[in-house]
């Protein structure tokens, strides 16, 4: 919590707004910081769309709060 404190504070002093996203649990904690305009998520439609892939042909599979937004998505989900 600290450091997510930390860097939402820092990044906004620079006029930075990326997804902070945190994960894991105990002494194994995550701290993901991935741009506003992509993601796993935006990656995943991008390559979807670029190969053709109908959004109810495509599942995204995740295991970890980095996952959240893509296991978000109009696609079926998996969490493994």
């Amino acid at each position: 919590d600290d450091v997510l404190e930390y860097m939402t504070t820092a990044c906004a002093m620079h006029d930075l707004n990326p997804k902070l996203i945190t994960s894991g649990t105990g002494g194994w904690q995550y701290l993901d910081v991935v741009s506003n305009q992509g993601g796993k998520l935006e990656s995943l439609e991008y390559v979807r769309t670029a190969f053709g892939v109908e959004v109810n042909r495509c599942v995204a599979c995740g295991d970890s709060g980095n996952d959240v937004l893509m296991l978000a998505g109009k696609n079926k989900a998996i969490v493994v």
